[in-house]
């Protein structure tokens, strides 16, 4: 059944999480997923309402890299339980993290912790993350969502085939279920040559989740039929992989962000979220505050703690020097 988004209450959520209200990285999730994904899906409605409030393994495929931001801070909202992600260690400087690093430099925010960083290189160090994981379930009643098969898939054609079998002693250990989640209509048929951000072409995605997999039954199991059991609930879910196809792609949206690229030297990423910004209509003060700069070169905002926040996150947005030098906050 599709989950029907109620964004105050996930606000109202995040706001008492973070102590926050009303300010430009809610809204800036907020028009991602309202642009990026098509629908939010519980194959078990029952089996979903079973898990709010408690700490939970999300275990899933993957297809872009803005599919993790929004699903942990979508479902960390409806579940009423923060979410943390599996990440490789490249994301520290990647624009996903330089977002949630700058953020936690927002005055008065109370960050949660929001990703585990592993570097690929150092597969030992993986017991330690293990331990890490094991502490954010129990003691920080925090959930974990982690990609099966480590990266990014560069063709909807691809099933999940690995299942790391120390998620499942995880699992069992702490006592939490094992959540199968699978995102679809991301990717193209055709491989592409490198692994993306966003939606192919600026299309969208379907999130669905799955029926938890309970610790007990996980432990009459054998590691082989765990693993089996895990893969084919999320390989399950949505439509078959034979038959996936992506969602119709954006083409005025993907000209906007082109032409901004092209204008100002910014990077993809800075100029898809203030564009998705700028064509969402619900946004708060700091968020107008942006998109008025966009359109008129300078960024007009009261003198206040929050403004040089504000001003150097503009900067990331606006791009190349030229128009940095013209980026000015108000202060009267």
């Amino acid at each position: 059944m599709e989950i029907d988004i109620d964004f105050s209450s996930i606000h109202t959520f995040w706001r008492s999480t973070h102590s926050t209200s009303n300010w430009l990285i809610e809204d800036i999730y907020t028009s991602l997923y309202s642009k990026f994904v098509h629908r939010l899906v519980a194959a078990d409605t029952d089996g979903f309402a079973t898990i709010q409030g408690k700490p939970v393994i999300y275990v899933a495929n993957h297809q872009t890299a803005i599919e993790s931001m929004l699903f942990c801070m979508i479902v960390g909202g409806l579940t009423q339980t923060p979410i943390c992600s599996l990440a490789k260690m490249e994301h520290q400087q990647s624009w996903l993290g330089q977002l949630i690093s700058h953020s936690s430099l927002y005055p008065g925010y109370h960050p949660h912790r929001s990703m585990i960083l592993f570097d690929r290189r150092k597969p030992r160090t993986f017991l330690k993350i293990l331990k890490q994981m094991s502490t954010i379930l129990q003691k920080e009643q925090t959930s974990l969502l982690i990609h099966v098969d480590g990266t990014r898939a560069i063709s909807c054609r691809e099933a999940s085939t690995q299942m790391n079998r120390n998620v499942i002693k995880l699992a069992i250990e702490a006592n939490v279920p094992i959540v199968p989640v699978r995102f679809t209509g991301g990717l193209p048929v055709e491989p592409l040559l490198e692994r993306i951000d966003f939606p192919v072409g600026y299309g969208c995605q379907d999130y669905y989740i799955g029926t938890p997999i309970l610790p007990e039954k996980l432990r009459l199991l054998s590691i082989e039929k765990q693993k089996k059991v895990i893969l084919q609930g999320i390989n399950q879910l949505g439509i078959p992989n034979e038959k996936e196809v992506p969602y119709a792609p954006d083409q005025d949206f993907a000209k906007k962000v082109r032409g901004w690229m092209n204008e100002t030297g910014v990077v993809e990423s800075y100029a898809v979220l203030l564009h998705t910004l700028a064509t969402y209509s619900d946004v708060g003060p700091e968020s107008k505050a942006l998109i008025a700069g966009m359109e008129q070169r300078k960024l007009n905002y009261p003198a206040n703690e929050v403004a040089q926040w504000l001003n150097q996150f503009a900067h990331w947005m606006y791009g190349n020097t030229n128009l940095d030098n013209n980026i000015q906050v108000n202060r009267g």
